[in-house]
């Protein structure tokens, strides 16, 4: 405890393990006892309440300046329930988030071969997160400590002129729209305490990075292996175990495409989700490391002849008995998901039951457009913008890649089983418009498969 309340520059970095122990609170308490500021890995976004004074953000890869800045020059830094992973360590280089030695590390975790596993550490302690932090923050509770200056508005200052790099983003009407204003109009529609469920990719690394959670433990992400096709299936076990909260899942074109038979189940269980296809005809990500590292894209890009492949994942919800709406202006995507809850399946001769939607996006890059659509009974079809570039898509001081826009809200959409995917949106033909339908479904099937 001392070696915290003495230091000069600590910092509380806290994992997803503080959300499994339920220990918010008593991390909130030590933070402030202390005047330390609390950074957080991917896993561990919604730790703290999104405009406390003390957060600092995410760190690593897609983390935030002033995380990292805090982070790399801590000369005591407190890990609780963390794995110190290798995307929230920035690769532990030391010249980016962690730099230990010199810094000093304590760390605290309920699994033994975790500390010191990647980051040399000081003191070790195998503990359950609440109980060690409650112990803790009754400990620091009143014990003078070094002055931290202008800690807070310093804090406030750096996250106000990093969120103003996307203020344009994040209100624009340019069409294709940016995936900031996707975001956008996802907070807006979405309970504050409704579930976002993300695959990998853009996805997951801008809801992380821009979008604020303020009920811990409503975001639900892959982390460790990442393994794509998490976020179809996993929104409905979120619904399962939280029938009466929404559930959206937004997920990419890649990880729906490897998963897509979740709709059936969706239908067949009437579970009320939404899922939010990001459609970029690619393994969007991916082909953005490889492009910056060997300036190929070589098995990450869906073409066919040299143009964009896409599948028409809204006619696919279609035949599960779900609707389809274009949008095809920045301005019409707003009412398009307050209008969703007066869309019932069954208005174009469809059976009524159970509910379905989905959501319809299209994307531009460099040199190629992509379309997107989402599945539910409503599909509304939106049309984003997005660049080809670097393994960090979020900075524009690297090459952004994948830019991703999909929303939509359980609580605006309103009826059971709504899935809203972005991919693309022309239906699968010949290029010519000929051919056998068994041919037609074999190609289809084949470049299914080679997403998955």
């Amino acid at each position: 405890m001392q070696i915290l309340a003495d230091a000069d520059r600590p910092v509380i970095y806290a994992g997803g393990g503080v959300l499994s122990a339920r220990a918010t609170a008593e991390l909130a308490a030590l933070a402030e006892a202390l005047e330390i500021p609390v950074a957080h890995s991917l896993m561990g976004k919604g730790v703290m309440h999104e405009d406390h004074s003390l957060l600092l953000g995410m760190s690593g890869f897609w983390g935030t300046p002033i995380c990292k800045d805090r982070c790399r020059s801590a000369d005591v830094m407190l890990a609780v329930g963390t794995r110190l992973a290798e995307t929230s360590s920035s690769s532990w280089d030391p010249r980016y988030t962690f730099a230990a030695p010199p810094a000093r590390v304590i760390h605290i975790d309920a699994d033994l071969a975790e500390i010191g596993r990647n980051l040399a550490t000081e003191l070790g302690i195998v503990a359950d997160a609440k109980l060690a932090l409650g112990a803790l923050a009754e400990a620091a509770r009143g014990r003078r400590h070094r002055d931290r200056g202008t800690l807070r508005q310093d804090i406030a200052k750096a996250r106000r002129a990093f969120n103003a790099k996307w203020d344009l983003q994040w209100n624009s009407d340019q069409f294709p729209l940016w995936p900031e204003r996707i975001l956008s109009e996802l907070k807006k529609a979405t309970p504050e305490d409704g579930f976002i469920v993300t695959d990998v990719g853009w996805n997951k690394n801008g809801v992380a990075q821009q979008y604020a959670i303020t009920v811990p433990g409503t975001f639900i992400t892959p982390s460790g292996l990442a393994t794509m096709g998490f976020g179809p299936s996993a929104v409905l076990g979120v619904k399962c175990a939280q029938p009466h909260r929404a559930a959206v899942a937004l997920i990419g074109d890649g990880g729906f495409g490897s998963n897509p038979s979740v709709i059936a189940t969706a239908m067949e269980a009437g579970l009320n989700v939404v899922w939010l296809v990001m459609d970029n005809a690619a393994f969007g990500t991916i082909a953005g490391l490889e492009h910056q590292h060997y300036g190929t894209t070589f098995g990450c890009v869906f073409e066919r002849d040299g143009k964009p492949y896409r599948v028409d994942y809204a006619a696919m919800a279609r035949a599960c008995g779900a609707h389809g709406v274009m949008v095809q202006s920045a301005e019409a995507l707003g009412p398009a998901l307050r209008d969703a809850p007066s869309r019932r399946a069954g208005s174009d001769g469809e059976r009524p039951d159970p509910d379905a939607g989905a959501l319809e996006h299209q994307r531009h890059l460099p040199a190629r457009r992509v379309e997107a659509d989402l599945v539910l009974r409503l599909i509304i079809t939106v049309t984003y913008r997005g660049r080809r570039g670097a393994s960090r898509p979020l900075h524009r001081s690297q090459r952004a890649a994948c830019r991703t826009p999909v929303t939509a809200s359980c609580r605006e959409i309103g009826s059971p089983h709504w899935i809203i995917s972005a991919t693309g949106s022309s239906v699968i033909r010949h290029p010519d418009g000929s051919g056998a339908a068994r041919d037609h479904a074999f190609e289809s099937c084949l470049e299914l498969g080679s997403r998955g």
